[in-house]
C-alpha cells in the first residue's frame, strides 16, 4: 500500500496593488490634485461605477464655478481695458498743451483709476481748504501771471526811432493804432532854436504763426458740430455783432483766416464733457477786428439784441466772442462765464445740476477782502467783480492747476475756491 502524496499549496495569481492602497491614493488625488484625481479614479480604482459617477459630478461643480469666474473676469478686464484705453486717449488729448504732457497724462489716468476703484486720493474732496494755513502775506504775495494776453503766442517787436526836424506843427504826443494791429507812439519834445525832436515807439504785432492746416480745421469743425457749437469768422467788432450788423451768410470769412483758432480748440478739449454741455446751442465768434477793445466777451444777450432789431436767424446764437490772436486761457475764461453766470446764477439759462450751488458760489466768489489781495486771488483781474472772479479761477484751475494748488496751501480763500471748482464743477478732475 502506497502512502498518499502530500497536498501541494495552491499558488494564487499576483493581484498587484491592493484595493486599500488604490483607494487611499485615489482619495489623495481627488483631494489635492483634482481633476487629475477623477481620471485616476476612473482608470485605476476598483470602485463601483455609480460611486465614480457621483464623485465626478461633485468634483465638476467647483470646476464649473472656476470657469464661470474666469470668463467673467476676462469680460470685465476687456471692458475695463477698453474704457481705460479710451480715458487714456482723452487724457493725452487734454494734456497736449501742458508744459509736461507725460506727467499730466499719468496723473489724469491715475485719477480716473482711483475714481473707478473708489480710492480716495491723498487729498480728500475738502481737505485742501482744511489743510490750508492762512499764512498769506499781502505785502509779499503776488499774482500768478498777468491776465492781459494781447500777443499770447509771440512777443511783440518794439522798434524805437528818433527824428529831429526844424519845425513842428504840433508838440502833442500821439498814439496811433494801425490797421495791422500795431501801435505807434510818437513822443514829441521841443528843442532849442525851433528844433523839435520825436521819439517813435512802434509796437508791432508778431502774428507770424502759419495758419491752421485744412486737417486741423476739419477736426475742429467736426468736433464743434458734434457738440452743437457754431463757429464763425468775421472782421466785425463786438458792438457790430450785438447791434445786428453781422449777417452769417454775407459777413462770414473762412475760419483759416483766424491764425490762432486752434488755441480755442485746445482749450475746449481740456474741459470735461459735463462742462461742454453748457456750450451746446451756442456759437464762437472769431474776429480779426484788432482795434476792438472788447477782445474777449461772454455773450448771453445776442438773441435778445437781434430780436429787437427784427433779425430772425437760427444761426445767431449766444456764446463767446474772441478777437484773434486768442490764447487757450482766454477761451477757457469765457467758457467759465457761461458756467458761472448762466449755469449757476441762471442769468440766461440755469443748469439743474448746479441748483444747490448758488449760495456757496456767491459767498466764495464775491469780491471780498480786497485789502488783502493778492491773497485770495490768482490775478488782479479777478478782483474786478464776482463774475470775473469766478471765470479767472475757472481758467487758472485748468491751465495753472499746479500753481493754483500750491498757492492754496497757504491761502484759505484760494483753498475754498479750489475746492469749490474741483468738487462741484470739474467733478474731481484736477490738472
Amino acid at each position: 500500500m502506497t502512502e498518499p502524496l502530500p497536498q501541494q499549496p495552491v499558488i494564487q495569481p499576483d493581484q498587484g496593488t491592493s484595493d486599500g492602497t488604490r483607494t487611499m491614493v485615489t482619495v489623495l488625488f481627488l483631494l489635492f490634485l483634482n481633476p487629475i484625481g477623477v481620471i485616476v479614479m476612473w482608470f485605476w480604482s476598483r470602485w463601483q461605477v455609480w460611486v465614480k459617477i457621483l464623485i465626478s459630478l461633485i468634483s465638476l461643480i467647483p470646476l464649473v464655478f472656476i470657469l464661470i469666474f474666469l470668463f467673467g473676469a476676462a469680460s470685465f478686464l476687456s471692458l475695463v481695458g477698453s474704457q481705460y484705453g479710451k480715458q487714456a486717449a482723452e487724457c493725452q488729448t487734454r494734456c497736449k498743451v501742458s508744459p509736461n504732457p507725460s506727467e499730466c497724462t499719468s496723473k489724469c489716468v491715475s485719477q480716473y483709476v482711483d475714481q473707478q476703484l473708489q480710492i480716495s486720493p491723498p487729498t480728500s474732496s475738502s481737505s485742501l481748504k482744511a489743510s490750508s494755513v492762512d499764512s498769506c502775506d499781502p505785502k509779499t504775495a503776488s499774482y500768478l501771471t498777468p491776465f492781459a494776453e494781447v500777443w499770447p503766442m509771440n512777443p511783440p517787436t518794439i522798434i524805437i526811432t528818433s527824428t529831429t526836424s526844424s519845425s513842428s506843427n504840433s508838440t502833442k504826443n500821439e498814439v496811433i493804432t494801425k490797421d495791422d494791429g500795431s501801435i505807434v507812439i510818437n513822443l514829441k519834445s521841443s528843442g532849442q532854436a525851433s528844433q523839435a525832436s520825436s521819439t517813435i515807439i512802434h509796437i508791432q504785432q508778431n502774428n507770424t504763426n502759419p495758419p491752421p492746416s485744412p486737417q486741423e480745421l476739419a477736426e475742429f469743425q467736426n468736433w464743434a458740430k458734434e457738440h452743437d457749437i457754431n463757429l464763425y469768422a468775421m472782421n466785425k467788432s463786438y458792438d457790430a455783432l450785438k447791434n445786428g450788423q453781422f449777417d452769417p451768410a454775407k459777413d462770414s470769412m473762412p475760419l483759416e483766416n483766424i491764425r490762432q483758432v486752434m488755441n480755442t480748440y485746445k482749450g475746449l478739449q481740456l474741459l470735461p464733457e459735463s462742462i461742454l454741455e453748457m456750450m451746446r446751442g451756442k456759437a464762437i465768434y472769431f474776429s480779426t477786428a484788432s482795434n476792438d477793445p472788447n477782445r474777449a466777451v461772454y455773450i448771453h444777450e445776442i438773441p435778445e439784441f437781434f430780436a429787437k432789431l427784427g433779425v430772425k436767424s437760427e444761426d445767431i446764437r449766444g456764446g463767446i466772442f474772441l478777437v484773434d490772436p486768442v490764447s487757450v486761457r482766454v477761451a477757457i475764461h469765457e467758457v467759465g462765464h457761461i458756467v458761472g453766470t448762466n449755469g449757476i446764477e441762471g442769468y440766461a439759462e440755469k443748469n439743474p445740476k448746479y441748483n444747490n450751488l448758488l449760495s456757496s458760489y456767491e459767498e466764495i466768489f464775491q469780491t471780498k477782502s480786497l485789502d488783502r489781495a493778492p491773497c485770495g486771488y490768482v490775478t488782479s483781474y479777478a478782483t474786478t467783480n464776482s463774475h470775473e472772479n469766478f471765470a479767472e479761477h475757472f481758467a487758472y484751475y485748468v491751465v495753472e492747476g499746479g500753481k493754483f494748488r500750491e498757492r492754496a496751501k497757504n491761502d484759505l480763500l484760494l483753498g475754498e475756491k479750489y475746492d469749490f471748482l474741483k468738487n462741484n464743477i470739474f467733478e474731481g478732475q484736477e490738472y
